[in-house]
């Protein structure tokens, strides 16, 4: 049976980013849902708020994969969450499979709202998710995510040394890109079939699970403010809800979070 992303990767040495080369090759009509472009090195890969992805040659997974999700396009951001529950649920996995896991307890695999990965408070891995609308006039979604698996310590920039980590500085040991890769794909078509399926409410529900983010004390810092309070919960559109000072609970749609 054919798989819907693991037959239609394609690598390349190097590309600006993945996310702008499969967003154009959607909206020319050169792409279809599944289509995944992976790269070994980024020269303009970009975080969420517009920061910089430093991506060493031949030490990440780089990728970024095509979706229609058939969702209300106020819930988009929901897409974000669910691919931040296939690679934490991956990255456990093959932890799990290479007898690993022992060098990274799994309570110090979390997720950062709205869907980054961090170890031990430092980040594993980021996540992009945009949207726009293809040449036959359909609305898509790339996902592109940036995974760090091999960089020592010295890879990074003094920027991000002391907020940035990898798999093998966190295990003391190299460890297998394409094994891991292909958890990430198999774990994506799983889910995105999930989705496909029955539809957003599982992910809220599992995210906050695995994210184990309720009750937690959180800043958000915003373009022109920063809001802190109690997390109660995510709205169904995968807002966040912060139950403020006041005691008024409100939702959060957007910017870098800290557990206090």
């Amino acid at each position: 049976m054919m798989s819907m992303f693991e037959d239609h990767i394609r690598l390349i040495g190097e590309t600006e980013s993945t996310n702008i080369l499969l967003s154009a090759e959607a909206e020319s009509g050169l792409a279809y849902e599944g289509y995944v472009i992976r790269t070994e090195h980024q020269t303009g890969g970009r975080g969420r708020l517009d920061r910089n992805w430093e991506s060493p040659p031949g030490k990440s997974i780089l990728f970024s994969a095509l979706l229609y999700p058939d969702i209300d396009i106020n819930k988009l951001s929901i897409i974000g969450l669910m691919i931040s529950i296939v690679i934490l649920d991956a990255v456990s996995a093959f932890l799990e499979d290479n007898n690993s896991l022992r060098n990274i307890s799994e309570d110090s695999l979390c997720l950062k709202w709205p869907n980054d990965i961090l170890v031990r408070g430092k980040k594993l891995c980021g996540i992009l998710c945009q949207s726009g609308i293809d040449a036959k006039g359909d609305r898509y979604v790339v996902i592109g995510a940036g995974l760090n698996v091999n960089q020592d310590r010295d890879n990074f920039s003094s920027e991000i040394e002391s907020t940035a980590t990898s798999l093998k500085i966190l295990t003391g040991r190299s460890q297998n890109r394409e094994q891991l890769f292909s958890l990430i794909i198999g774990k994506l078509e799983l889910y995105y079939k999930k989705l496909k399926t029955s539809g957003t409410g599982w992910i809220i529900s599992e995210w906050i699970r695995v994210s184990r983010i309720i009750g937690k004390n959180l800043t958000v810092q915003q373009q022109d403010e920063q809001i802190t309070g109690i997390c109660v919960g995510l709205e169904p559109n995968g807002a966040l809800q912060l139950k403020v000072s006041s005691g008024k609970v409100i939702s959060v749609y957007s910017g870098d979070t800290a557990i206090d």
